[in-house]
């Protein structure tokens, strides 16, 4: 019985050894699974997270590129900023402008081109209707009647002949330049406007050149600058606001553009205004003037102030130089003064209502839109005397009222005369007596409705009466529709 006990308690022990032995490799087994399990959860969040974080990434590239397309578009608007701001208006006179923009000149649109340079173009695209029930601005010529400012004698080309033309010869386009800085705080700009006022006759149908019209550069600081090359006469600044695209040239509109070179300075305030002046030489483009040897003298002065409370500006003018004619036989050498002096105002009367003007007297005009054309020197085509001619001396000016009742309308209302003052002592050929006037007058008034701010309608009405020397009246009732689209 003690062996069987001592048995019975070895198996006894020997079985709980196996059941413990059992349970720890179940616990190690168990534990092993739950380990395993615990691995596949983690591998499929994890591939669920590098999932996540993959379209994460990608909503961040998109986001990025949507990013970077606003950055190019905040700087191309910057560029369209900075080329608006350098846009640059012809630097004809030291003079501000009391009354809108001069049709058809209303601000215009930026579209900046690829270069070294800021540039931006700008123009308009016009197209008028002219009926005109007289003549034309010489015998025989057509082509040019849109931009009449004197009448052709009746005698020469009928007095019952009407013309009704439609063109596009007056559109014009900018191209407008700002350069570099410079030291000491200088800016830089320049020009270019080409038009197709240039008619050319080609068997029984017409055609139209480019024809350049301003082309300068110019450098400025805060007190003074210089321009240098074709731009408008800075001696006598004011233009009539016609549609008539000769403005009032020959009755009362003196000064044109040339090839020209003038500093302009600014002094600031003195007796309560402020003064500008412009002194410079112009090549008048006339050959006898070049056949002198020396260019035109110019010299402009304004003054801005208040009178009566009203925003006014006065300015005065004035140019000199000779004219040189050479002829075959004995006579020699036929020398004449150019000289002008020119005066004009502008007033702002009420916040829609202005007033300007300019009057001007002088000798030998022609090439400055005052005078009868290509008569400068009348009598020169006389073989006798030539040494006796004279420069056919003339006086004249304009007025106009500019009426803006709403900003989208403008009416202005004006009349100019060019008269030749020395008309009785001028020793001149026939011929010559019959090209060339005793006065000339115009009377106009027009109308200018912005249908949208780059889309503007005009229709002018104008009067011209032309007085020639041997007696001869001719007369034109002119009417001007058009539509210009400004860009």
């Amino acid at each position: 019985m003690k062996d069987f006990s001592i048995i019975k308690g070895v198996c006894v022990n020997e079985l709980v050894r196996s059941i413990g032995v059992l349970l720890w490799v179940g616990i190690f087994l168990l534990g092993s699974s739950f380990q395993a399990l615990a691995q596949e959860v983690t591998l499929n969040d994890l591939l669920k997270r590098v999932e996540a974080v993959e379209k994460k990434n990608a909503d961040l590239q998109q986001e990025n590129a949507s990013l970077k397309a606003e950055i190019q578009d905040i700087k191309n608007n910057q560029l369209q900023a900075q080329g608006s701001q350098a846009v640059v208006t012809a630097k004809t006179a030291p003079v501000t402008a009391l009354v809108p923009a001069p049709f058809p000149y209303p601000a215009a649109g930026v579209n900046p081109i690829t270069s070294k340079l800021k540039l931006n173009v700008s123009g308009f695209i016009r197209v008028e209707n002219v009926y005109s029930t007289s003549s034309a601005a010489s015998a025989g010529t057509t082509q040019i009647s849109n931009v009449v400012s004197y009448v052709a004698p009746h005698g020469t080309i009928g007095k019952a002949q009407k013309n009704d033309t439609i063109s596009a010869q007056n559109s014009t386009f900018n191209l407008n330049i700002t350069g570099p800085d410079i030291p000491g705080g200088g800016k830089t700009s320049g020009m270019v406007q080409v038009n197709f006022n240039n008619p050319v006759g080609v068997s029984s149908s017409e055609t139209y050149q480019p024809r350049l019209r301003l082309a300068y550069a110019s450098i400025d600081y805060d007190k003074w600058g210089v321009t240098a090359g074709q731009n408008w006469d800075f001696f006598a600044p004011l233009k009539a606001d016609t549609i008539n695209f000769s403005l009032m040239w020959r009755s009362g509109d003196f000064g044109f553009y040339h090839p020209e070179v003038y500093l302009t300075n600014d002094w600031g305030s003195i007796l309560g205004g402020k003064v500008k002046t412009q002194v410079g030489i112009i090549d008048s483009n006339n050959i006898y003037q070049d056949n002198s040897g020396a260019p035109v003298a110019g010299a402009y002065v304004s003054y801005t102030t208040k009178i009566a409370g009203k925003d006014t500006i006065i300015g005065a003018g004035g140019i000199y130089g000779t004219s040189s004619t050479s002829t075959l036989n004995a006579a020699g050498n036929n020398n004449n003064d150019i000289y002008a002096g020119t005066v004009n105002a502008q007033v702002k009367l009420t916040h829609w209502l202005s007033l300007k003007g300019q009057g001007f007297m002088g000798g030998n005009l022609a090439n400055f839109m005052a005078g009868p054309y290509n008569t400068s020197i009348p009598g020169i085509t006389n073989p006798v005397n030539p040494q006796f001619s004279k420069p056919l001396q003339s006086m004249g000016g304009f007025a106009e009222f500019t009426i803006q009742p709403l900003n989208k309308l403008q009416i202005n209302l004006g009349a100019g005369l060019d008269d030749t003052i020395n008309r009785d002592s001028v020793i001149a050929s026939t011929a010559d007596l019959a090209v060339m006037w005793s006065t000339n007058k115009s009377y106009f008034a027009n109308v200018k409705y912005y249908l949208t701010k780059d889309l503007t309608l005009g229709m002018e009405y104008q009067y011209l009466r032309t007085s020639y020397l041997d007696g001869v009246i001719g007369t034109d009732n002119r009417l001007n529709t058009c539509l210009t689209y400004n860009f």
